[in-house]
């Protein structure tokens, strides 16, 4: 793991949100993400495993207990069985769908995140995680927490806010 690399993208990630981490663990956790419509609950906290990030992407958990329209949807894996038990992996694409480059940061992955439960599917037809296909996604950076000064609130944030752009 390249720490100053990774250190800069927890900044630019904690410019949009509130954000708890433990690098020597490997672990980022996102606080209270809005979920899009249909989804509950709203809202929710993504894990990120980053233990060989940005080599390989940060593996993306959402919580068991997270369903769409009251049903388990396909992009969620089964629950785990060992480390975390309240969290199950979700499938955002990544070495399948979207080919990974490490100049991606941790604030793109959060947004494929976003874009996969938009689409309740994996996401993106595109063969890259290019900025652009990421901007996309319809997230908006709009940070919780003004002033850095001040302590941070539990106030859910506005990754997974929609973009009110018509795409045509």
């Amino acid at each position: 793991m390249q720490r100053a690399r990774l250190i800069n993208d927890l900044y630019e990630l904690s410019m949009n949100t509130k954000v708890e981490f433990d690098i020597d663990d490997g672990w980022i956790i996102v606080k209270n993400v809005y979920t899009p419509e249909g989804w509950e609950p709203d809202p929710i906290d993504l894990r990120l495993e980053i233990e060989e990030y940005p080599t390989h992407p940060p593996v993306v958990y959402v919580p068991d207990e997270l369903r769409y329209e009251e049903s388990r949807p396909h992009v969620m894996m089964p629950p785990s069985t060992q480390g975390e038990p309240d969290w199950c992996q979700l499938d955002i694409g990544l070495g399948t769908a979207i080919e990974w480059e490490p100049t991606h940061t941790v604030t793109d992955v959060v947004r494929l995140a976003m874009r996969t439960l938009r689409a309740q599917r994996p996401s993106t037809t595109s063969d890259d995680l290019s900025t652009d296909s990421i901007e996309s996604t319809g997230a908006t950076d709009q940070r919780t927490d003004p002033d850095p000064n001040e302590p941070s609130t539990d106030e859910p944030n506005q990754l997974a806010e929609d973009d009110e752009t018509d795409p045509e």
